[in-house]
């Protein structure tokens, strides 16, 4: 069985029929894709696909989350720069600073993690009188989440902030909105990608999942775009390493000149995790409906029960909370579901998309605020 890749393209900037960000308004269909990745048919199988080169992968890589802060009697270590929830632009200049009081005489070690990632670990000076350290240098050009630690003796600091994509400067650029930092996906099951390019090196623009704390390639392919917004898909290959994880969109080559990179940490769960049940929305959240029209809904259902989800939309509780729409569709193997929603006219105003599956106990449910517009 092939596995199976679907991206939607929506670069018009390439074409010349839109600028700034591109809407999807239909289901996603069959794009320009490469590299495709064979599921494999048992649950060990040898590699069929070289994996993408991991950036200097710390030795036991942790989950992205932020330690608690100890410090001990003898020592203790603060990071004053850069501030909790700070933004830096990848491939810039930055200083990293704090102070260690008391002094100590072991040296200190600073961390740098992007997602689940450490991109390096060196050791960094201190003043011998006051206890002040600093180290100046190049953020690599990866955008991301990311957690600086810095280790002494006894004692740890840490401070999460933000690596941004060089947005305002020139050059190529490559940003992930979907999906968000934190998503959950599961193994078989598909996995809704989006961004934006611009001036991709060699017209490219390359995506992965990477499993296993961001060590293994789970699934990889690439596309071909220079600017524009883009929105697709992939399907996980079932034997996908549940755990810690991360997803890339980068230009270039790893590592090498000018590349880009952008990355969102994600959790990866078993297909049969008691926690893999839920509902997602493929078109984006600004989502309207139109009276008198039929407006595609589409998505992706986890473990769905009788493989089927309900829709329904009715008018905003403020507007009495009227039902104006009610379906069911059809959950295919890898989750996807679609379904049409034909409006009377006039059912205009504030409305509530509600998608749901199963009963009781095994009752899920995804609302979206939307609007019927004229």
């Amino acid at each position: 069985m092939r596995m199976k890749f679907l991206v939607l393209l929506l670069f018009a900037a390439l074409a010349g029929l839109c600028a700034g960000s591109c809407l999807p308004t239909s289901m996603p269909q069959t794009g320009n894709v490469v590299e495709e990745t064979p599921v494999p048919p048992s649950p060990n199988p040898p590699p069929t696909q070289a994996p993408l080169p991991i950036l200097a992968p710390a030795a036991s890589p942790t989950a992205f989350t932020l330690p608690t802060i100890a410090y001990a009697d003898a020592e203790s270590i603060r990071i004053l720069e850069p501030a909790a929830q700070t933004k830096v632009v990848a491939g810039q200049i930055v200083t990293f600073a704090g102070v260690v009081t008391p002094i100590v005489e072991t040296s200190l070690t600073l961390r740098l993690k992007v997602a689940y990632q450490e991109i390096y670990a060196i050791s960094v000076p201190f003043d011998g009188q006051t206890g002040a350290w600093s180290l100046t240098t190049t953020l690599p050009p990866v955008a991301g989440a990311a957690e600086l630690s810095v280790t002494g003796a006894e004692s740890v600091a840490a401070v999460q902030f933000e690596i941004a994509p060089p947005a305002d400067m020139p050059g190529p650029l490559v940003t992930l909105a979907r999906p968000v930092v934190g998503e959950t996906a599961v193994a078989g099951y598909a996995l809704y990608l989006g961004g934006e390019a611009r001036d991709l090196l060699d017209d490219r623009l390359y995506m992965a999942v990477l499993a296993n704390n961001c060590t293994e390639t789970a699934a990889a392919f690439s596309i071909e775009l220079t600017t524009g917004a883009w929105n697709g898909e992939l399907v996980l290959p079932a034997s996908t390493t549940p755990g810690p994880a991360c997803v890339v969109a980068y230009t270039g080559t790893r590592g090498e000149g000018s590349w880009l990179e952008a990355r969102i940490p994600i959790t990866i769960l078993a297909a049969n995790d008691p926690r893999a049940s839920f509902i997602r929305l493929g078109n984006t959240h600004n989502l309207t409906f139109q009276a008198g029209a039929v407006t595609e809904v589409y998505g992706i259902a986890i473990n769905a029960p009788n493989h089927e989800v309900q829709l329904t939309l009715t008018r905003d509780e403020a507007d009495g909370g009227a039902l104006l729409q009610a379906t069911t569709a059809d959950v295919d193997t890898f989750g996807y579901w679609r379904a049409d929603l034909a409006l009377a006219e006039g059912a205009t105003g504030s409305a509530l998309l509600t998608v749901s599956m199963g009963e009781g106990t095994n009752y899920v449910e995804l609302r979206q605020k939307t609007a019927v517009l004229p």
